[in-house]
C-alpha cells in the first residue's frame, strides 16, 4: 500500500486525536482532487461547515468526503494531519481544527452540484466511457513480444474506475490528449474529445497507459509505434472512410498518416490477430500499384523523424506499471 506524505507541518499534536494509524490508511489516488474549482486557504475560526457554507455546499459531508473519500473520523483526521498539516485540537479534544498555521492549510472545492455518491467527475467518467465503447473495436496487435488487446484496454478501464488512473482537462498541453506515466494521469486538452479524431488521439494514450500497465521494458519508438497502429487499425475499423482520406497521397514522414496506410495493409492480412512483423517487407502500394512500399519501415522511420517523438523514441524505457 502506498504511503502517506509526511506532514509539512513538523510541530507536533499537543493532544491524542482520533486518528488510525498512517500505515492503515491508504494514501489517496490524487491530491489534489481531480476537478476541483479551486483551494480554500483554512484559517483560525474556521471549520469544516463554515468552510461548506461559505462555499455554497449544502451538505459538508460532500466537502469532506470530496477531499478525502471517506467518511470515517478516524481516517479524515489522518488526512487532515498529512495532507492539510492540521495539528491543533478542536475544542472537544478528539479531532483536529482550522489555524492559520497549517501548512499547505489547503482543501479542495467540488464542483457545484457534486455529491459524494458521484465518485465519478463528469468529464472522467465521459472519457471511461467513449473507451469502454471502444473496447469492441480494438484490435489485437502484436509487435515483437510485445502485445496489446482488448483485454488490455478493459484493465486500464477498470483502473480509471478504481481511481488508480486519474483523468485531468489540461488546456496548456499541446496533444489532445497526453499520457503521463509517473502520475498514472491521461490528461485531455480538448472536451471535444468524443469526435472521431479525438478518440483517435484517445486510443493512441490508452495504448500508452497499457504499456505502462504491462510494465513493458521498450524502445521509445516502439512505444510509440504501438500506439499509432493501434489507433490506426481502431479508425479503421470505426470508420473507414475517414482514415482512407487521411492516409491517401501521403509521401512524406507523417506518424498519423503512415500509421493509417499500415494499418490498411494489417486490416487486409485477415486473422484476428495482426502481426506487425507480416507486413515489414516491400509490398505494392495500394494507391499506386506502380510503385512499392515498406509500410513498417515508412512508420517506423516517420515516428523518427517526428518532432514530437525526436526527444525519445531512442529511449529505453521500463515502466512501473499502474
Amino acid at each position: 500500500m502506498a504511503k502517506l506524505p509526511e506532514p509539512k507541518t513538523k510541530l507536533e499534536p499537543g493532544f491524542k486525536p482520533k486518528m488510525k494509524p498512517p500505515t492503515s490508511v491508504p494514501a489517496l489516488a490524487h491530491w489534489p482532487p481531480e476537478g476541483h474549482r479551486g483551494w480554500h486557504r483554512v484559517k483560525l475560526g474556521e471549520n469544516w461547515l463554515s468552510v461548506a457554507m461559505f462555499k455554497l455546499i449544502p451538505d459538508v459531508w460532500d466537502l469532506i468526503y470530496f477531499n478525502f473519500r471517506t467518511m470515517d473520523p478516524k481516517e479524515v483526521n489522518t488526512y487532515l494531519r498529512h495532507y492539510v498539516g492540521c495539528w491543533k485540537s478542536a475544542p472537544d479534544g478528539k479531532n483536529f481544527r482550522f489555524t492559520d498555521e497549517d501548512d499547505p492549510g489547503h482543501v479542495y472545492i467540488p464542483p457545484y452540484g457534486w455529491k459524494r455518491g458521484d465518485y465519478d467527475l463528469p468529464f472522467h467518467a465521459e472519457v471511461r466511457s467513449l473507451l469502454e465503447k471502444s473496447v469492441a473495436r480494438f484490435p489485437y496487435l502484436v509487435l515483437g513480444n510485445y502485445h496489446v488487446t482488448p483485454t488490455d484496454l478493459t484493465h486500464v478501464i477498470m483502473a480509471m474506475r478504481e481511481g488508480r488512473i486519474g483523468v485531468v482537462h489540461d488546456h496548456a498541453i499541446s496533444t489532445p490528449a497526453e499520457w503521463r506515466p509517473k502520475e498514472n494521469v491521461m490528461a485531455i486538452r480538448d472536451l471535444g474529445i468524443s469526435s472521431w479524431i479525438g478518440r483517435n488521439h484517445l486510443i493512441h494514450e490508452a495504448t500508452h497507459a497499457i504499456v505502462d500497465y504491462k510494465k513493458f521494458e521498450i524502445w521509445g519508438w516502439q512505444n510509440e509505434f504501438l500506439a499509432y497502429t493501434t489507433m490506426a487499425l481502431w479508425g479503421r475499423a470505426q470508420n473507414d472512410g475517414l482514415a482512407e482520406a487521411l492516409a491517401a497521397g501521403t509521401s512524406h514522414p507523417n506518424p498519423w498518416h503512415d500509421a493509417y496506410v499500415l494499418a490498411r495493409y494489417l486490416r487486409g492480412g485477415g486473422g484476428t490477430m495482426k502481426h506487425v512483423k507480416a507486413m515489414d517487407t516491400r509490398l505494392p502500394d495500394y494507391r499506386d500499384t506502380t510503385k512499392t512500399i515498406n509500410p513498417v519501415a515508412n512508420l517506423k522511420l516517420a515516428i523518427m523523424s517526428s518532432k514530437s517523438s525526436s526527444l525519445y523514441w531512442w529511449k529505453y524505457s521500463g515502466f512501473d506499471g499502474v
